[in-house]
């Protein structure tokens, strides 16, 4: 196939596994992040949240807790799933899939994050209306081609932290900063 064909996205993950000097994890997760219109992105441990690799926009602030941390079956889908599985919280959407650390064999949660939306506007009777097209808990905001590159891209970053650094991505991350997570200013 004829790498002029591929989205950018591609492009930007061949380029990325052909570096002979390793990109900063931050500018790898920022520039990710912005190609596929996400608010955040990031790969999680499944037993340890404390373990993170994840960078925010500015304007954005980490969720409290992931949406797998309070959707028991959703790990279990996961597993399963083609595709990445669009969901959505109180956050807002997210798109998930599960990434195997290569080293370990370790599932890893990947995950794109789009904050939620403003308040609904109030009606003239004060109570406020529901987006027309929202479906609770699906996670609207993401097309099919997003939920199918998205695997593809979350194991190709998994494999390029584990590769580059000898560490399992979530290592990585803790390694090359203090706090668990990163606070982009790109």
């Amino acid at each position: 196939m004829n790498a002029a064909a591929y989205p950018p996205i591609l492009n930007y993950l061949c380029q990325l596994t052909a570096e002979t000097e390793p990109s900063p994890v931050e500018t790898v997760l920022h520039c990710l992040r912005e190609m596929l219109g996400a608010s955040g992105i990031g790969v999680s441990c499944l037993d340890d949240p404390a373990m993170d690799c994840s960078l925010f926009s500015p304007a954005m602030t980490s969720p409290e807790t992931r949406l797998w941390q309070t959707d028991a079956g959703l790990v279990e889908r996961l597993r399963g799933a083609v595709i990445a599985e669009p969901r959505q919280d109180s956050a807002g959407d997210w798109l998930v899939c599960l990434a195997w650390e290569p080293c370990y064999g370790v599932p890893l949660v990947a995950w794109l994050h789009r904050g939620a939306p403003p308040s609904p506007p109030l009606s003239r009777a004060g109570s406020e209306q529901s987006p027309p097209l929202a479906k609770a808990g699906l996670g609207g905001g993401w097309s099919e081609a997003d939920r199918a590159l998205w695997p593809i891209v979350a194991q190709t970053l998994v494999r390029w932290l584990s590769h580059q650094t000898g560490c399992t991505p979530t290592e990585v991350c803790l390694r090359d900063r203090k706090s668990t997570r990163l606070n982009s200013s790109h």
